[in-house]
C-alpha cells in the first residue's frame, strides 16, 4: 500500500506492506497526484542498530549518526536501549527511509497523532527552506497571522478571537509551517501537527504578520528588537539541535523571516479587544 502526505508543497510517500488507517488529521493531506520529495518504507524487521553512544538523548529519543544520515530510535514503550519493540527511523543508502515497526504495534501507531513524527517531518521540511513553528495561525484578507508562544498561553484562543471577532478563517491550531520563498517573502501553511485544537486545514497563504503572546491585566503590543525576535522564534521552532546543518539553515531563514517582516509581543487579557489591537499593529505596521 502507498500513501502520500502532501505537507507544506512536499510529498512524503509511505509504502507499507499492509494498509495503515491513518489519523485523521493525516487525511486532508493524502495526495496520490504528488511526487514523492520523501520515500518512507514501513517495515516490520528489526534494524542494525549503529555502534557506540547516541549522540543526542532526551529520555524517549535516541539519535545515532550513520554514514548515510541520522538513525533515530524511538523508545515509545520500552526504555532499555535498542530494543526491538522500539520503533527506528533508518536513513538508506539510496536517500530513502525505512520505518522499523515491529508488526503488531504498527496499528496503533498509524492511529496516533504522534505517527507523523516518526519520520521526522522536520528535518526534511528544514532541508527544504520550511520551517515547522509552534503558533496557532488565520488567514484575513489573503493574508495568514501566526500567534506564536508557549503551550497553554492562549494561541488558539486568541485565534480564535481573530476568527469571531474580525472574521478570519482558521488555518492552523498548534504549528504553523512557514516556506521561505526566492523573493524573501514567506508562506504559511497549514499542517496536520495540530494538537488537541483539531484544526489541520490543508491551506496556505502568504505570511503577513507575526505575534509573540503573553498574559497580562491590560492589553498592550510592543515591536521586538530584532535579537529578541530571534530569540522568541528559535524557542518556539521545531529543531534538531544535534543537526549543525539543520542549526545552521535554521538560523538563516530565522534571519530572512526578521528581514521580511516585524516582529511583535502581545501582552494580553485574550478577548475581543485584544483581537482588535493586535490586528490593527500587524496589518498596518
Amino acid at each position: 500500500m502507498e500513501y502520500t502526505l502532501n505537507i507544506a508543497g512536499l510529498g512524503f510517500r509511505l509504502e507499507s506492506p499492509v494498509p495503515l488507517d491513518l489519523h485523521p488529521h493525516y487525511l486532508p493531506y493524502l495526495d496520490e497526484r504528488k511526487d514523492p520529495d520523501v520515500i518512507i518504507r514501513v517495515l516490520s524487521d528489526p534494524p542494525e542498530y549503529p555502534a557506540g553512544a547516541p549522540a543526542y538523548f532526551n529520555g524517549r529519543l535516541a539519535v545515532y549518526p550513520t554514514a548515510a544520515g541520522w538513525f533515530r530510535e524511538h523508545r515509545i514503550w520500552k526504555w532499555a536501549e535498542k530494543d526491538p519493540a522500539n520503533p527506528c527511523l533508518v536513513p538508506e543508502a539510496d536517500g530513502s527511509f525505512s520505518l522499523r515497526v515491529p508488526a503488531d504495534r504498527l496499528p496503533f501507531l498509524a492511529k496516533r497523532s504522534e505517527f507523523l513524527w516518526l519520520l521526522a517531518p522536520e528535518a526534511r521540511l528544514a532541508e527544504r527552506r520550511r520551517l515547522i513553528l509552534h503558533s496557532a495561525s488565520v488567514v484575513l484578507d489573503g493574508k495568514a497571522y501566526a500567534f506564536f508562544g508557549p503551550s497553554r498561553i492562549g494561541k488558539s484562543t486568541h485565534a480564535a478571537q481573530w476568527t469571531e471577532t474580525l472574521g478570519a478563517a482558521p488555518l492552523t491550531g498548534d504549528r504553523t509551517v512557514l516556506e521561505w520563498r526566492e523573493d524573501g517573502s514567506f508562506l504559511a501553511h497549514g499542517s496536520p501537527f495540530c494538537g488537541s485544537s483539531g484544526l489541520c486545514l490543508q491551506e496556505r497563504a502568504p505570511l503577513g504578520g507575526l505575534c509573540l503572546l503573553g498574559q497580562a491585566p491590560e492589553n498592550r503590543i510592543t515591536r521586538l528588537s530584532p535579537a529578541r525576535a530571534f530569540r522568541e522564534l528559535y524557542a518556539q521552532t521545531t529543531i534538531n539541535t544535534w543537526d549543525s546543518a539543520q542549526s545552521a539553515a535554521l538560523c538563516d531563514e530565522l534571519c530572512a523571516l526578521l528581514d521580511a517582516l516585524p516582529i511583535y509581543r502581545l501582552d494580553c487579557r485574550l478577548g475581543p479587544e485584544s483581537a482588535q489591537l493586535c490586528a490593527a499593529t500587524l496589518i498596518h505596521p
